[in-house]
């Protein structure tokens, strides 16, 4: 756990503007509990038909070396959530050079969809044919490739979580997250729709 917020300022600025624009609410701790200083709120909103949450997370830091205070070294994650039952079950991140690797020694079984840029960027893990043929569909890449940069993209029956690392503020401006957010709406009428 870190010892403070280092986004609070943007994120709060991105909160009020979230609320006047989407007339979602925020939820978390009450300002007085200790508690407050580590965790941050979360947005609740409603946009298009579709609930979704916009919140910051934070997960340990994951280190070659493991060491006495490992966890103290955390990151955060910008992550939106939008509740879309759908039947797919589907998994992307950026394919890695340990990646390659392990497909390369068949450690790690990777679909591809036959576009050579899509399938080198991104590890896709899916459950059946059905998540291969969504997954190929032109449409459902560009898409896709408009919701970069990203760290998760899980498409599953519950919805569709996009998760982004943290790196910058700019991160967390209104039309940047605004972008994000009917990108993943537009995905999420895809994904219920076939």
């Amino acid at each position: 756990m870190t010892i403070e917020k280092p986004w609070k300022d943007s994120f709060d600025k991105l909160l009020q503007q979230m609320v006047s624009h989407w007339h979602g609410r925020v939820s978390g701790l009450n300002e007085k509990s200790p508690g407050e200083t580590y965790v941050y709120p979360i947005f609740m909103g409603e946009l298009k038909g579709y609930k979704f949450t916009v919140e910051i997370s934070e997960f340990p830091r994951v280190s070659k070396r493991p060491s006495l205070i490992e966890g103290m070294d955390n990151v955060e994650y910008l992550r939106i959530h939008v509740t879309a039952l759908n039947e797919h079950n589907i998994q992307m991140t950026h394919e890695s050079f340990a990646d390659r690797v392990g497909k390369f020694f068949h450690l790690e079984h990777e679909i591809q969809t036959g576009n050579k840029d899509f399938d080198d960027r991104f590890l896709i893990k899916l459950r059946s044919s059905r998540d291969k043929e969504f997954i190929s569909d032109t449409k459902i890449q560009e898409l896709i490739f408009e919701l970069e940069p990203f760290t998760v993209l899980e498409i599953a029956p519950s919805g569709i979580l996009w998760s982004q690392m943290i790196h910058d503020k700019k991160q967390l401006v209104y039309t940047t997250v605004e972008r994000s957010v009917n990108h993943i709406l537009r995905l999420a009428d895809l994904a219920r729709s076939s």
